[in-house]
């Protein structure tokens, strides 16, 4: 989002202290670079993936719109993105969570102190997906007593078993 450069130093000014500081932290730059780096990213696209996370700690697009809008506006490798976007994620984003949540607020509710009137985090967040892995393995309530780990053949045949005497 182009902001004129006086509102966004107005915004920055009134962001928490933690967030002020990790906008500009070399932390978080060298935290960017390593994850970029460690997956063979070192062009163009570093700045662009920095200017997202900029745009979380900032408060214009969500933690759990980050890995979205890398996937959509920066040209990486599909198998890349969430890597990426999670290694951020835990090492920039995770430790200002509380501060984060603390500038998104509801619609209707008295302003922030920020001023930025976007919903928080867990009102934007989507249910959970279900993954073809969570179908293998994650199976919930009484279906997992019904589906044996092991076929029956399977099970006879293992030399580990302990046989019923």
């Amino acid at each position: 989002m182009p902001y004129p450069q006086e509102q966004l130093q107005k915004l920055y000014t009134k962001l928490p202290k933690e967030l002020q500081d990790a906008v500009f932290s070399e932390e978080t730059a060298e935290v960017i670079g390593n994850a970029c780096e460690q997956y063979g990213i070192e062009d163009e696209r570093v700045p662009k993936i920095a200017k997202y996370v900029g745009d979380v700690l900032m408060g214009f697009i969500l933690p759990l719109e980050f890995e979205g809008a890398i996937r959509k506006n920066v040209e990486l490798p599909e198998v890349l993105v969430k890597p990426i976007a999670s290694e951020i994620n835990r090492f920039v984003f995770f430790p200002v969570k509380k501060q984060l949540e603390q500038i998104h607020i509801r619609p209707g509710e008295e302003k922030a102190e920020v001023g930025i009137p976007t919903p928080r985090h867990s009102d934007r967040a989507e249910a959970p997906q279900e993954t073809e892995a969570q179908d293998d393995y994650m199976i919930r309530g009484e279906e997992q007593s019904e589906k044996p780990v092991f076929s029956e053949e399977q099970g006879r045949e293992d030399p580990y078993r302990e046989k019923a005497e």
